[in-house]
């Protein structure tokens, strides 16, 4: 779809926001992707406690207090605590 995401200025500041059901969500950024003429959205979660139970994540993109974006839902189950890696 040309033109997608929409163009929130060059000068603009454009920011993920990620909200999690559990644990915590930590590292966020937005930065300009040029290869695709758009964004990358990155964030890490550390999860509450040993559980592998489900964490539902929310995220979309904003600028100017406007929704850039529509929102990404994901379901993710953490690993088990002894294959879990800190990079």
């Amino acid at each position: 779809m040309a033109g997608w995401p929409p163009r929130a200025g060059q000068n603009a500041t454009v920011e993920a926001v990620v909200e999690s059901s559990r644990g915590t969500v930590e590292t966020v950024s937005a930065r300009p992707l040029h290869a695709i003429d758009g964004y990358r959205a990155m964030f890490d979660v550390v999860p509450p406690d040993d559980s592998t139970s489900q964490i539902d994540l929310r995220l979309y993109l904003r600028s100017g207090g406007k929704a850039l974006t529509e929102t990404w839902l994901y379901q993710w189950n953490p690993p088990p605590p002894a294959e879990r890696r800190l990079y």
